[in-house]
């Protein structure tokens, strides 16, 4: 008696493309799954924690000035000098001044001219730092030194 051969199995033309189109979304979706990550967690965006903006008077009286090197505002008003980070406090976005506040562009997050969230998905405020003096009279951004928004170097 002779072993029977078996028929190899045949598919359909359906079959195939349905095997096929489950296999493409399958190894796209697990292509996926590092961006999908990454985009959860939060960037850390502070990278050298004090920061050389310039002398005051770079910076006019009851203005907020955007430095994009730092992505930081500065806040120059008559009781001195603040500074306030651009970075949405939600996943690192650079915020965008407006008339009424501040805007993230990429998730709708707003914030007051404090820096207060007034609309999420960002869960805290921006944050303010200390600014300081140096001996020349340039001003620096301590990025270790958080402080509220009344806080004011004199000038």
């Amino acid at each position: 008696m002779e072993p029977e051969e078996a028929e190899p199995k045949s598919y359909s033309r359906r079959q195939f493309f349905r095997h096929l189109s489950w296999s493409v979304l399958g190894f796209a979706g697990l292509a996926a799954v590092p961006f999908v990550v990454s985009s959860l967690i939060p960037r850390k965006v502070i990278e050298n924690k004090r920061i050389r903006i310039g002398k005051p008077g770079d910076f006019p009286i009851n203005r907020m000035t955007y430095l994009p090197d730092s992505h930081l505002y500065i806040l120059r008003d008559p009781s001195g000098i603040a500074a306030m980070s651009a970075i949405c406090t939600h996943l690192g976005c650079v915020v965008e001044q407006d008339v009424s506040g501040f805007l993230c562009p990429c998730h709708g997050s707003s914030f007051s001219l404090n820096g207060v969230v007034e609309k999420g998905p960002a869960p805290r405020n921006l944050p303010w730092y200390r600014v300081s003096t140096l001996p020349d009279q340039s001003l620096v951004v301590n990025m270790n030194q958080q402080v509220s928004p009344e806080t004011r170097l004199q000038t």
